[in-house]
């Protein structure tokens, strides 16, 4: 659905427990609910400023080096 706003959930999730991972999950579900249910004006006007900075820049590393 074009124009949803991404619904962050924190990280890490890599090498959590089962547990772990289901609780971040379940946090973010209010959100997701939310995010899904509103009119696209409100989101839009919501969500405007919501910035998400990686906390590390990706650097691939070369096939062939």
């Amino acid at each position: 659905m074009p124009g949803l706003p991404l619904v962050v959930i924190p990280h890490p999730l890599g090498g959590l427990r089962a547990e772990e991972v289901r609780a971040k999950a379940e946090g973010a579900v209010d959100e997701i609910v939310y995010v899904l249910t509103q009119p696209a004006g409100k989101l839009a006007a919501e969500y405007r400023e919501q910035k998400v900075e990686p906390k590390s820049k990706f650097r691939p590393k070369p096939l062939f080096a």
